[in-house]
């Protein structure tokens, strides 16, 4: 998906066949295209980054976005893996002047749809939540105040 007011400016990704797949779909050139984030942190610059990796290397990318001048993040899912490496991202977004804004309600219509019933007291205080997930720690507030 794209966006009149984004311009795509590069993609890591360690898959080499990934790689290539995702730049031929966004017609990339393979100057912006990095087997290495750490190497399109340093050569793209980028202000809007978006974070798709496994949740324990989350918190280490977002780090490193933000100390290289990402000014905005997107990452779905389990952003940490320890209520300590939330900290430490929060910590870092701190020191960088980083928004560290939560990303507006999800864009699944029933996840707006909860948002929407939990905000407006549809079905009463909140009281628990509870989450099927693959063993990660899920720090994710998209939904809950």
């Amino acid at each position: 998906m794209s966006h009149p007011h984004i311009l795509l400016s590069g993609g890591a990704d360690t898959n080499p066949d990934r790689l290539a797949a995702f730049g031929a779909d966004w017609s990339l050139p393979a100057d912006r295209l990095f087997a290495a984030y750490r190497d399109l942190l340093a050569t793209v610059q980028p202000d809007l980054l978006s974070i798709c990796a496994y949740a324990p290397d989350r918190v280490a990318m977002a780090q490193a976005a933000v100390r290289a001048g990402a000014r905005e993040l997107w990452l779905e899912g389990a952003v940490t893996t320890s209520v300590a490496s939330a900290h430490d991202m929060r910590a870092a977004e701190a020191a960088a002047g980083a928004s560290g804004r939560q990303p507006p309600a999800a864009q699944d219509p029933h996840d707006r749809a909860v948002q929407r019933m939990s905000e407006d007291g549809t079905l009463g205080p909140l009281e628990s939540v509870h989450v099927l997930f693959n063993g990660h720690l899920i720090l994710d507030s998209r939904c809950w105040p």
